[in-house]
């Protein structure tokens, strides 16, 4: 998404890596206002997610089919899971779990900037369940903008790279989510992972080397908005109330995210 329109790149005859581009073209357009709207997007059963609206009350979202190019009409809303609340209507980021399996992702986290809470969606049960909120790091009481910590997810663990280059991790069991409430955020040692996060990109392209960092002074992200991609096919006629995907992201730090969410599945 970007300006209020949503695109896509159709890549449903692509068949092998070729040297040809594949264009980005626009798709069905929101059904809603998106003028000013920041997105914040998650991914589940093949749906995005949109949050963050002003017009939703808490806890609803609208949803668009990828595998259809199909806004669904209706505002899905997504009830109280372990009588903690739902989300609020504020940007952040996601991460979706993977299912362990072939199977398409089910459950997302959604982590505001202010790191209120963890609220992880179900778009089976439409349910939000309310975790414990990530840890603050020594000298980042906030998020400042443009200096965001980023998230991944794993099939038993949600992954936290701090504005600090610290590594964290939440314990999750994807069949009884609500047993997550107790566990607590753990600290994750990875010298190689956080220094590789330390690298100023945009500054050298030289392997890391050397200790890691304990400021958030090499960390470069990008605060961008996200892109949607579906097939442009027609909707079969049914509906649905499921998907969303973060795209919030800085590369180089999400790529170490993901390394480091591996590295957590595997801890437990």
């Amino acid at each position: 998404m970007s300006k209020g329109n949503l695109y896509q790149a159709d890549m449903g005859q692509l068949k092998a890596a070729n040297a040809t581009p594949i264009e980005w073209g626009a798709t069905n357009a929101p059904p809603f206002d998106a003028s000013g709207y920041v997105p914040v997007m998650g991914l589940a059963q093949n749906h995005i997610h949109f949050l963050n609206r002003d017009a939703n009350t808490d806890g609803q979202a609208n949803i668009f089919v990828i595998h259809f190019a199909y806004w669904q009409p209706e505002v899905q809303m997504y009830a109280p899971g372990n009588n903690a609340g739902t989300f609020p209507q504020k940007h952040g980021q996601v991460a979706s779990f993977f299912a362990g399996d072939v199977s398409v992702q089910k459950r997302f986290a959604f982590i505001p900037d202010d790191m209120s809470n963890t609220y992880v969606i179900d778009v089976e049960k439409n349910t939000t369940t309310v975790l414990p909120p990530p840890p603050a790091s020594a000298g980042f009481a906030s998020n400042p903008v443009g200096l965001m910590g980023r998230y991944s997810a794993s099939p038993a663990a949600l992954v936290y790279l701090s504005p600090a280059n610290e590594l964290h991790y939440l314990a999750v069991d994807q069949n009884n989510m609500a047993a997550a409430t107790g566990n607590k955020w753990a600290q994750i040692s990875s010298s190689e992972l956080v220094a590789a996060a330390a690298v100023d990109p945009s500054a050298t392209s030289a392997p890391v080397s050397g200790s890691a960092s304990s400021t958030a002074t090499g960390m470069v992200t990008t605060h961008a908005t996200g892109s949607a991609t579906g097939s442009a096919s027609k909707p079969s006629g049914t509906t649905s109330a499921n998907g969303a995907l973060g795209l919030d992201v800085g590369l180089g730090a999400s790529l170490v995210a993901v390394l480091v969410g591996v590295q957590a599945w595997f801890m437990f």
